[in-house]
């Protein structure tokens, strides 16, 4: 089931993941949440870790309003 709101796309997104169309806010969340579940999965978070995707994030998507 989708949210039915989406993420745009930077053209970073587009050129470095391939993105052609906007991302659904609900698959975004799911995969960000499996992301930090792999970052995460030897027991800690590390700080270089959170901020690669605090980082990775804001050049990804377009800020909503």
């Amino acid at each position: 089931m989708t949210s039915g709101k989406s993420l745009q796309v930077t053209p970073y997104g587009q050129n470095r993941y391939n993105i052609t169309q906007p991302v659904d806010f609900e698959v975004g969340v799911n995969y960000s949440g499996a992301l930090m579940a792999i970052a995460g999965a030897d027991g800690e978070l590390a700080e270089a870790e959170l901020q690669w995707y605090i980082d990775e994030q804001e050049m990804l998507l377009v800020e909503s309003e």
